[in-house]
């Protein structure tokens, strides 16, 4: 049985698995998006969204991943996996 959900749905089931800190309001409007631009009939699985995609700043994704100055995150995260989105201060991703 299959069940339609709508973004305030899709914020809620992170409220309700405990992951409301994994990703800012905006960040979970951009991979609900993502997800329903690729595939609208998707599962939802809480977990493996938080295990699949990340929403750092640029410092942290530097820090994460080892980048040094010279390197852009942006090109860096484009040729490693893909940006789901951005917010002000942060960048939603695929992990790498």
């Amino acid at each position: 049985m299959k069940q339609t959900i709508n973004l305030y749905q899709f914020r809620n089931a992170f409220y309700d698995m405990g992951r409301q800190s994994q990703f800012s309001y905006e960040g979970l409007e951009h991979i609900f998006n993502y997800f329903e631009d690729c595939d609208p009939d998707w599962e939802l699985d809480v977990i493996a969204i938080c295990c699949e995609f990340s929403e750092m700043t640029e410092l942290e994704i530097r820090d994460a991943y080892g980048l040094d100055d010279s390197q852009s995150t942006t090109e860096y995260l484009q040729k490693n996996g893909f940006i789901v989105g951005t917010t002000d201060t942060t960048v939603i991703f695929q992990n790498c």
